[in-house]
């Protein structure tokens, strides 16, 4: 029985050595570019091992770029992305990664774009998402929303069904 689960475990190993961080890095350039043209960007992703591993892309790719991180850990950054994203705040050049632990009830219309970075499961995270920034009270005369365009291989079913459940 050792063996055999050696045997699963190695394979499982060999196949992890193959990933690249090609798809989070992407994800990392697509907001650098994002932030040269919108002072604050907001982008969620319900991992938040996914947001640690943007992060370190983004810190890769552009150093000097602030990058900041709100989970439902106490020892995260989610007081400072209230505070700096917050309405009439005067932060700038700043990237917030978020987990869906504050896809609601918080104020961050200070920011003028947010990003998908998964697809949400149910029509009502995406929502909530997006009304962090699309807001009544918003300074921005536009906001930016974006969508995750995965390729085939990363796509869920759930995928499919949140699509005709939105459409719906």
């Amino acid at each position: 029985a050792c063996d055999h689960d050696w045997k699963i475990y190695s394979d499982i190993y060999a196949l992890i050595r193959e990933m690249s961080s090609t798809r989070e890095g992407n994800k990392a350039k697509h907001l650098i570019r994002l932030r040269e043209s919108h002072s604050l960007v907001l982008a969620f992703d319900s991992r938040p091992i996914s947001l640690a591993q943007i992060q370190r892309e983004i810190a890769l790719l552009a150093p000097q770029q602030e990058t900041l991180i709100a989970t439902g850990d106490p020892g995260s950054q989610r007081a400072m992305v209230i505070s700096k994203f917050q309405p009439g705040s005067k932060a700038q050049e700043i990237i917030g990664l978020c987990s869906d632990s504050l896809s609601e009830g918080v104020n961050l219309q200070q920011a003028s774009c947010m990003v998908h970075l998964d697809m949400p499961s149910v029509v009502r995270i995406a929502e909530q998402r997006a009304g962090r920034v699309d807001r009544l009270d918003s300074p921005h005369a536009t906001i930016e929303a974006w969508w995750p365009d995965d390729a085939p291989e990363f796509a869920l079913s759930s995928d499919e069904r949140f699509i005709e459940r939105y459409e719906a």
